[in-house]
């Protein structure tokens, strides 16, 4: 059966290659083939033959060096083919069989040599070898390049170090310890990454497990956030272990991210709600609330807040432990001015503005007695209503972003809501600007404008 003809595309299949390169291998006259009124056909032992011309044996370190020194002259392969334009003239190329040397002659007639070459990725790679004089020191360059590629494929091939997940997680909880401020969510994230891959190498993690690693989460009640979070923190575990050395490539990479879009939170206080919660929060709690209204502040951000980052000269507050790790100044307000001034006289001996760790049961406490309870309401609420409240007044995006610290405009959109009431005051204002420029459109569609303004 080997001497059967093949057609175009069964051939293409045999070379895997495609059809319209085996079309340009028949045009240039580089696969014997019989033209018939049935088409183009070729052999199997032809396609062998040929295949079989260019073959290329492989070699070692040792090789290399043997063949520097009893290698015979270099097999020239084109003397003429090359640039015709006048900027440059290339010279005959010379293949040494892991690469080739080949020069080309300048405008000015300058001679320079250059070296052609894989690289260890099967990278094509083509550089000038500015110091060479000859073809020989453009030769011994190669054989440089040459040494460097086969000592980093060797390095590839090495056997990777083997850790488990597990193991691996107690290196990457001394890296967030040192590294990350709110490492306390991702140390329980990361408990339960534990549980699910348990013993399995990384080596081992693939893009399938990752999903059912998902589905599992999903099951148990965690929303999409929740979920990429735990996408970004194994990540971020597989980034550090391409840099220990046990891992080459992130498969976490290939996981497409759940969108957040319809899950953004645009919960905002209203005047009755602002001013329930205020009355219905303890002494201590009360300074933090007014705070973060006045500020936008983060909840980390106002209980790790210093009174030597206080500065009432100025009347400023300069944020230093923050999210994004980049220092930022908010101006008090007088309310906020005088909240401040009346705790810095009950705390004399404190360097922190709130001495507290945790605020979580007096603010379940300030929510329930204010009977705001289930309506989800969080301590991050108040963050966007600082920034909504900001909007409604006129004040401009970019200012909103720069107070709240956010490295993009995009960010800050997330947190800005309009009211219900200032949106459609923007539509009524839109009809009644133009009730005297467009009043004979509105008479044309059978609409009075004198009924549409009768409130002007």
């Amino acid at each position: 059966m080997t001497d059967c003809l093949l057609t175009v595309k069964q051939t293409a299949e045999y070379l895997c290659v495609s059809s319209s390169t085996v079309y340009r291998y028949v045009k240039k006259n580089e696969l014997v083939h019989y033209r018939k009124k049935f088409g183009l056909r070729f052999r199997r032992l032809d396609l062998d033959e040929w295949l079989e011309r260019d073959r290329h044996k492989t070699f070692s370190i040792d090789s290399i060096f043997h063949e520097s020194l009893t290698i015979v002259p270099p097999i020239v392969i084109d003397m003429t083919k090359g640039g015709s334009c006048k900027l440059a003239k290339k010279g005959q190329t010379c293949n040494y069989g892991y690469g080739s040397v080949y020069f080309r002659k300048t405008k000015t007639g300058e001679k320079r040599f250059y070296i052609y070459f894989y690289n260890a990725e099967g990278k094509r790679i083509r550089r000038v070898v500015p110091h060479a004089h000859s073809r020989d020191e453009a030769h011994e360059e190669l054989k440089k390049e040459i040494l460097e590629v086969i000592a980093e494929k060797q390095n590839h091939a090495e056997v990777e170090k083997k850790i488990t997940l597990k193991e691996f997680a107690v290196v990457y909880r001394q890296y967030i310890n040192a590294n990350r401020s709110n490492f306390k969510s991702d140390i329980y994230r990361l408990e339960k990454l534990e549980e699910f891959f348990a013993d399995i190498e990384l080596q081992e993690i693939t893009p399938m497990m990752i999903e059912r690693f998902r589905t599992q989460r999903n099951v148990t009640g965690n929303s999409k956030a929740t979920i990429n979070r735990y996408m970004a923190l194994l990540k971020r575990m597989f980034n550090l272990a391409i840099g220990e050395g046990y891992l080459e490539k992130n498969v976490v990479r290939k996981i497409r991210f759940y969108s957040e879009k319809d899950q953004i939170k645009d919960r905002t206080l209203s005047y009755e709600e602002e001013v329930a919660l205020l009355n219905a929060c303890s002494k201590q709690l009360k300074p933090i609330v007014i705070m973060a209204l006045n500020t936008g502040m983060r909840k980390s951000e106002v209980l790790n807040l210093e009174w030597k980052n206080v500065d009432f000269t100025s009347r400023t507050i300069k944020v230093e432990k923050t999210k994004g790790k980049k220092v930022r100044y908010i101006p008090i307000n007088t309310v906020l001015f005088e909240a401040l001034q009346e705790l810095k006289k009950d705390q004399k001996y404190s360097s922190r503005v709130f001495p507290f760790d945790n605020i979580r049961a007096e603010w379940e406490n300030s929510i329930k007695n204010a009977k705001l309870n289930g309506q989800g309401i969080t301590f991050h609420t108040l963050r966007h209503n600082f920034a909504s409240c900001l909007i409604e007044q006129g004040v401009d995006v970019e200012i909103v972003r720069s107070l709240l610290g956010h490295s993009s405009l995009l960010v800050t959109q997330r947190y800005v809501h309009a009211r219900d009431e200032r949106k459609r005051n923007a539509v009524e204002n839109l009809i009644r600007q133009t009730h005297y420029r467009h009043i004979e459109r509105f008479r044309a569609i059978g609409i009075s404008p004198n009924h549409l303004f009768s409130a002007n």
